[in-house]
């Protein structure tokens, strides 16, 4: 996500079966839409991670995995955003996708 490689990404999505960012039943276009639009709004992103946060959790068939980062994003010629955030990602292992998981869904939440 720090690289905009949606690319990396989009095999692990189901069409209009994630959501993303808060955006319910986003399509595989959609979010490569908003990656690729992303990645001409802001310029380079620094991500520190704290591991030590890192949080599992399993409920169901389902999975979640939080960590929160401070991450600091180029807005060229507009501001520099930095913000402690937490990302999760809610995923459910599945034989037929093609890495064994798919994403159900991406949040991010600001923590200051």
């Amino acid at each position: 996500m720090a690289n905009y490689d949606w690319r990396a990404l989009e095999p692990y999505f189901i069409d209009g079966q994630t959501n993303y960012f808060g955006h319910r039943h986003a399509s595989v276009q959609y979010i490569i839409n908003d990656i690729v639009n992303d990645s001409r709004q802001f310029g380079r992103q620094d991500w520190t991670v704290y591991w030590n946060t890192f949080e599992h959790e399993n409920e169901g068939e389902m999975a979640y995995d939080s960590v929160n980062a401070y991450v600091v994003i180029e807005e060229p010629g507009v501001r520099t955003h930095r913000a402690l955030e937490r990302l999760t990602i809610g995923y459910s292992g599945d034989p037929n996708a093609v890495h064994g998981i798919t994403i159900h869904s991406l949040t991010l939440k600001v923590l200051r």
